[in-house]
């Protein structure tokens, strides 16, 4: 649209004399794009002065944009008293709608919205070419949270079918267009059924979810192929779409259909596009996540290293006094956004991915304190889940005074609470868990296997994780071996923790668990109550934790 409409000078001239043009960039304000995006990017919408929505679409090519802004123009100037009346409104019934969301009756989490989501998954399944469509649309996204389920479901069931679903999906992404089979990394979802006519850009947020999916798929089906292409992906990602020298994953390469229809010879030479280095929050967050898991189940030390050193400078140049995260860092590294769901809970989710990583207890208070800025700051203690970002004060004017609890992150900080509460003992975090789960019991249906992130919650909710405990020094080689295993070892809900008996605050668990001294690391593996024998070797490590199915 830059280079079509909005450098068209009949629509420019008339945009700059009749309107007041806003642009937003997505990656940066998440909150815009939850209210006003009108399904898909970019999004154009034409608003009232109040801030709410008279029109809106997508891609517009310059004609017809001339065409709606004119229309647009001589309605709104013509029906002034009509369009006030109406947003009058549209403001009320959005508040109505809050407050019945609000005062809904949370049920119990049954096992039925897990097989819920699962039947949507297997309705909606393309068994010619994998993946999952949408009636009319053949344009496929990858859905990592989807494949996790799908990887769960098959690991625990042993169904041909779920092992179908996961083998078409991840191969007709891999083996096709999704996947660049020149420089390597995912492109960002494909426009046909087929997945061979990619959009071309590569994000690092989808590489987050697929890199996991990767890994996952290889360990639980047993394919190693599947571990090659997550190889392949995160070479493209430390040659790329990093920051080498300080840590860090930058945000996305653009798209260049031009480009990428060469191959290696043809692009040899010319620029690569464009790459996006600013630093988000989530998404980085999300990636070492990931990264920590890949670098065990691959033994790929380097990529842990660089997965640590993201997470510390996240720490250090997006934490906020107050404890909460930024939302990123701009092109000149000054930090931007204030205290949004999203980084919050993926930030979460990488403290803990590294506290079970290194054993360091330092990961697990920084996780900690970001839990109780969550509960002071976004919460909604009286009807439980949470608000997708902290209300600006005064805010009065637009849809950003509307409160929004999106499913997916709300699903995502519950998720972080109850791996936090099996790692810290506190039950506070497994009751704000709860509640927030339950805060969507009456809702889940209408998102189908898009709430396939609320489902696998849902699951961790209802049932004891794989707990794998290590006594020892976190830096002796008998532990890393063992630490390696255990977090490289696929199991659908799993915790890693290494106790060193001397810290002070490991050696008061340690006693409290009944652990018995021991001169070398020594794991156990627990569901529940119920814990395995000593475990000093990796071979017997490995076999007790492919046990707990």
């Amino acid at each position: 649209m830059d280079k079509q409409t909005y450098s068209n000078d009949a629509v420019a001239s008339y945009i700059n004399a009749h309107y007041i043009p806003v642009r937003v960039d997505n990656d940066e304000r998440p909150d815009i794009n939850e209210r006003y995006n009108q399904g898909g990017w970019p999004t154009t919408a034409f608003l009232t002065p109040e801030g709410e929505i008279l029109a809106g679409a997508t891609y517009v090519p310059p004609d017809e944009m001339l065409r709606m802004l004119e229309q647009i123009d001589h309605y709104y100037n013509t029906n002034r008293d009509e369009i006030s009346q109406r947003v009058a409104e549209m403001i009320y019934q959005q508040e109505q709608h809050n407050k019945a969301h609000s005062s809904g009756a949370p049920a119990d989490l049954s096992g039925e919205i897990v097989s819920t989501v699962l039947a949507d998954m297997e309705g909606r399944f393309d068994s010619h070419y994998g993946g999952w469509v949408s009636q009319g649309n053949p344009t496929k996204f990858p859905h990592p949270d989807t494949l996790d389920l799908a990887i769960a479901q098959a690991y625990r069931s042993g169904e041909l079918f779920w092992a179908e679903v996961v083998s078409k999906t991840l191969d007709g992404m891999a083996n096709y267009g999704m996947y660049d089979q020149v420089a390597g990394g995912f492109f960002r979802y494909s426009t046909d059924r087929q997945w061979r006519v990619p959009h071309f850009e590569k994000m690092l947020e989808a590489h987050a979810g697929l890199v996991r999916n990767y890994v996952s798929a290889a360990l639980a089906l047993g394919n190693e192929r599947y571990a090659d292409v997550a190889r392949s992906a995160i070479g493209y990602l430390l040659s790329t779409l990093s920051d080498t020298e300080q840590g860090g994953f930058y945000g996305s390469q653009d798209a260049d259909e031009e480009y990428y229809a060469l191959d290696a010879a043809g692009r040899k030479g010319l620029a690569a596009p464009f790459v996006d280095t600013r630093i988000y929050t989530n998404w980085n967050a999300d990636m070492a996540d990931s990264a920590l898991y890949a670098a065990a189940a691959l033994d790929d030390p380097a990529l842990a290293q660089h997965a640590l050193r993201t997470i510390q400078r996240l720490l250090a140049e997006l934490r906020a006094s107050d404890g909460a995260m930024r939302h990123n860092l701009d092109f000149s590294g000054n930090p931007q956004g204030e205290g949004m769901l999203t980084d919050q809970a993926s930030m979460g989710h990488s403290l803990l991915a590294a506290y079970s990583y290194t054993g360091e207890r330092t990961y697990l208070d920084a996780a900690t304190r970001l839990a109780d800025w969550l509960q002071a700051n976004l919460y909604d203690a009286e009807h439980g889940s949470f608000y997708d970002r902290v209300p600006e004060q005064g805010e009065t004017l637009g849809r950003l005074r509307y409160p929004v609890k999106p499913l997916a992150e709300n699903a995502h900080a519950a998720d972080f609470l109850l791996r936090l509460y099996h790692l810290s003992g506190q039950e506070s975090y497994r009751d704000m868990a709860l509640a927030t789960l339950r805060a969507f019991t009456s809702e889940y249906r209408s998102y189908g296997y898009f709430a396939s992130g609320y489902a696998l919650a849902v699951e961790h909710a209802n049932s004891e994780p794989t707990h794998i405990v290590i006594v020892g020094d976190p830096q002796a080689t008998d532990t890393r071996a063992l630490a390696q295993v255990a977090s490289g070892a696929y199991q659908p809900w799993k915790l890693v923790q290494i106790l060193d008996p001397d810290n002070e605050a490991d050696a008061a668990l340690i006693e409290q668990s009944g652990y018995p001294p021991s001169a070398k690391a020594t794991a156990y593996v627990c569901v529940g109550q119920t814990c395995s024998a000593p475990i000093t070797d990796t071979v017997t490590l490995q076999r007790e934790i492919s046990a707990e199915v």
